[in-house]
């Protein structure tokens, strides 16, 4: 059952919840003609009586709730400063929906404020550092793996420099993507 909504759908809710009524306050009057118990237990009364007294109940319930809720009707006002022109663009693309901008004018900004506003500001969850696609490894275009240690091989690191914990651990011996173009080429080559 909905709790808010057009009009349209609060009003095809409220004529179920007429019909439901419709059907069971009559079933419930007429089961009050019926012996609700008898000598051996309930009576040929008992079961449409609770029947159309749990249904009214609930539909009057339904028809209240679904009367008082309120409509998604109306209009939303949002106070944007020109500096957060930018959020506003993203809230347009999220929502994919023009959202209209009336200018205003306001008052003149105290020294405090200026000030704030000179400050850099910082990212507001931009992954990445701007607005763009991520631009991937920046690190010169090295592979991972680290530098060339003198007397050491290029890509092979010390015990214990550099670990990461948290990173994923080598199986049956297996190596880095980066390494497997050449195991491929040795297993050609031999």
């Amino acid at each position: 059952m909905p709790t808010g909504g057009s009009t349209a759908g609060k009003l095809g809710w409220q004529i179920a919840c007429l019909c439901l009524l419709g059907v069971f306050v009559p079933a419930l009057v007429t089961s009050l003609g019926y012996s609700l118990t008898d000598s051996l237990g309930p009576g040929p009364g008992f079961f449409p009586f609770w029947l159309s007294l749990i249904g009214a109940v609930l539909s009057a319930a339904m028809l209240a709730q679904v009367t008082l809720a309120k409509t998604d009707e109306g209009i939303a006002i949002s106070l944007c400063d020109s500096s957060e022109r930018g959020y506003l663009r993203d809230i347009e693309r999220l929502i994919r929906t023009k959202i209209e901008v009336i200018p205003h004018e306001l008052p003149e900004l105290t020294e405090e404020q200026r000030r704030q506003m000179e400050e850099p500001r910082r990212s507001h969850g931009h992954r990445h550092g701007g607005h763009g696609k991520p631009h991937g490894n920046k690190g010169g275009g090295h592979k991972p793996g680290g530098h060339a240690k003198p007397g050491g091989h290029g890509g092979q690191r010390e015990a214990g420099e550099g670990h990461n914990p948290h990173a994923p651990k080598k199986r049956n011996g297996s190596r880095p993507h980066w390494h497997r173009g050449k195991d491929k080429a040795r297993g050609s080559a031999a």
